[in-house]
């Protein structure tokens, strides 16, 4: 009898989780991955027939492929949003869903101007103009106007002339511009006055936008805190403290290196900034010398200024925080991207060379001590005898070369008790706790043994950090004051393979001059999240003092996550190969304070009989010069991408032909 009790509890059991999975069915959260073709069909749910027509689910291959083609979250998405049909948030949703665009949602009748009941008083519709409020003024036909309007008849559809407010309308404003961040950079100071910054490094007026804050709530309508928008002068006094501090939109420091002295928000003074000679839009002086030292700050223009007088120290810098609106992830910017980490299997091969080993005689006289338990592991894993009572054994350089590439390929040489001794870099420590296999491991193996022998073998690929902030990830490496350090180190080491990381957002005064040796390559390259500024320094006078690099054969260079202006970028020789990925060369070398290119017509790449094959992807660069012999030569590859070439200078029909002459002789200097 219990025997038989057990086999019904059992099928009890199965009955009773099919009950529950058919429950569970029911509800796109809980339901088997089967069912959710059959509950978009019954929602309606449209997918991308592009990709392929849902199948049967009679087979395995068919259920994967529908969960591909119609995965769960689109189908509860669209049961969230049917469920919301007819709401204005709605629209706001839908908006950032297709084309990932932030919007705002606007019913146009609710700022109609009509005569309320004396019992029904609504104060926040239909409020006439207050000509004292600076930031109600700024937002009149705006997403967030607040002040009342007579009916206008017009259709909102009209393609003559546009009627937004009446009952029957809504709007919905979109932004397609984003708002990405620029930390703890150097603001620009003018050489005109001691007392005048731009938050902007290329000195150019630029807007500051706020930084969106994501709603509580999804039924929440976006305000101007939500949205990337520019910051208005009278919304910027009126909500100061939600503007200004600690992860908000804008902030100041002072500091010589680096950010040390915070700006407090009493400090700060919201002013008219477009006319810097005007005393009446400069910040109050001290009164008192224990006073707060006050800063005029203008959102609009992107401008900071001190009383007369006032202001950082001779070596103090000021520092910023703020955000800048831009369409895409192109340029030099604090935007996370992949960073392309050159290795050795990356570019070619990880296998020891005879000229590696520097002394492959000393190297193995090392080898054969006895006493050294590390040696004596080498020595197995590299399938030498032990030494005997006479000298070590003599062994070729060809030998030592094949028995090190074939250690390569084997298992991890890595043991605690024997590398005790050893002191290991952070990134091969890194490393080795991703229990790395292929070719991770073998350069993980080349990484230990150039580690152990550091005298005796070339560095296959080094990475050199120049920054003056002690970043908590590099956990004591060590970092280059200038660029210009770090480049002195790689040509005294001369690692095949080398990366120079930039990990602050200083802005970096220097000449840099590269020379990539035969079959080598070298990167310059921000960090992630990090956009540091590069101005080349004006040491001929008028003439192209750019960042010079030349190469030999099969030699490689690459610029990614960098800003760089004052000159354009040189390149000659027998460089294989140059690479600019999220990169600004700033078209015309300069720009004015409206924008405009200091130099127009001036190139921001030269390629100079060199045989180089050009990459550009997610860059801003200006025009290119290249000069080959036609003849002897083949022409250049060029290859851009996802980026912007601005020539900076137009040839209008208007121009006349003095005009010309003087554009292309200026174009002949520069390249001169």
């Amino acid at each position: 009898l219990r025997a038989l009790l057990q086999v019904i509890a059992e099928q009890a059991d199965v009955v009773e989780k099919d009950i529950d999975q058919l429950y569970d069915n029911w509800f796109i959260e809980t339901c088997q991955d089967w069912v959710v073709p059959y509950i978009a069909d019954l929602v309606g749910f449209e997918p991308v027939h592009e990709s392929g027509q849902p199948g049967e689910v009679t087979t395995e291959q068919s259920r994967l492929r529908n969960k591909i083609l119609i995965p769960r979250q689109e189908v509860a998405n669209t049961i969230r949003n049917r469920r919301r049909k007819g709401t204005l948030a709605l629209l706001e949703l839908i908006s950032r869903d297709v084309a990932n665009w932030p919007a705002r949602a606007v019913e146009f009748y609710r700022l109609l101007s009509f005569t309320q009941h004396l019992n029904h008083l609504r104060l926040d519709r239909g409020r006439t103009v207050s000509l004292r409020r600076g930031d109600v003024l700024d937002r009149i036909d705006g997403p967030f106007d607040e002040t009342a309007h007579s009916v206008e008849i017009r259709r909102a559809s009209s393609t003559l002339t546009q009627g937004r407010y009446n009952i029957p309308n809504i709007g919905l404003f979109v932004w397609r511009l984003r708002s990405f961040s620029i930390t703890q950079a150097q603001a620009h100071h003018l050489d005109s006055n001691p007392n005048r910054y731009t938050f902007s490094t290329l000195k150019n007026n630029i807007p500051l936008f706020t930084r969106p804050i994501p709603e509580d709530d999804p039924t929440q309508i976006a305000d101007e805190f939500n949205v990337p928008v520019p910051i208005k002068l009278g919304v910027f006094k009126e909500h100061l403290d939600k503007f200004y501090g600690e992860k908000k939109s804008l902030q100041l420091w002072t500091g010589k290196n680096c950010p040390e002295e915070p700006t407090l928000i009493e400090q700060i003074v919201p002013a008219d900034l477009s006319d810097w000679d005007n005393r009446e839009n400069l910040p109050p002086k001290k009164k008192q010398a224990d006073d707060l030292e006050k800063v005029a700050v203008d959102p609009q223009l992107g401008r900071i200024a001190y009383a007369p007088g006032e202001g950082p120290g001779k070596n103090e810098n000021v520092w910023v925080l703020y955000h800048y609106g831009f369409p895409a992830d192109i340029g030099g910017g604090e935007y996370s991207r992949p960073i392309s980490q050159i290795t050795p299997y990356t570019l070619g091969t990880l296998e020891f060379q005879e000229n590696d080993l520097k002394s492959p005689e000393k190297l193995t006289s090392i080898l054969m001590k006895k006493s050294d338990i590390l040696m004596v592991h080498l020595r197995k894993a590299l399938s030498l005898p032990d030494p005997g009572p006479d000298d070590a054994p003599q062994i070729s350089a060809a030998d030592l070369t094949d028995k090190l590439n074939r250690l390569l390929k084997g298992k991890s040489i890595y043991d605690e008790k024997y590398f005790k001794k050893v002191s290991l870099s952070d990134e091969v420590q890194l490393l080795m706790q991703q229990n790395p296999t292929g070719n991770t491991l073998a350069y993980l193996n080349r990484q230990l043994l150039e580690q152990v022998f550091p005298q005796d073998m070339s560095k296959c690929f080094a990475i050199y950090r120049v920054g003056l902030v002690k970043d908590p990830t590099n956990n004591g490496i060590e970092l280059f004051e200038t660029i210009t350090d770090a480049i002195t180190r790689w040509q005294e080491e001369e690692p095949k393979h080398a990366v120079i990381e930039i990990i602050d957002n200083r802005e970096y005064v220097e000449q840099i001059n590269v020379h990539v040796k035969e079959k080598r390559s070298l990167q310059i390259r921000a960090a992630n999240r990090k956009r540091p500024a590069i101005r080349m320094v004006n040491l001929k006078g008028g003439g192209p003092d750019a960042l010079c690099v030349s190469g030999e054969t099969g030699s490689r260079f690459i610029l990614d996550g960098l800003l760089i202006s004052g000159r354009g970028l040189q390149i000659e020789n027998d460089l294989a190969e140059l690479s600019l990925r999220h990169t600004t060369l700033v078209p015309g070398w300069e720009l004015e304070n409206n924008g405009e290119p200091d130099n127009p017509g001036a190139p921001s790449l030269y390629l100079l009989n060199t045989t180089a094959r050009v990459k550009i992807s997610h860059s801003i660069l200006g025009s290119i010069l290249v000069e080959v012999d036609e003849v002897k030569a083949d022409p250049i590859q060029i290859h851009i991408s996802d980026s912007i070439l601005d020539s900076t200078e137009l040839q209008r029909e208007d121009q006349t032909e003095p005009e010309r002459k003087a554009i292309m002789a200026q174009e002949n200097r520069h390249a001169n």
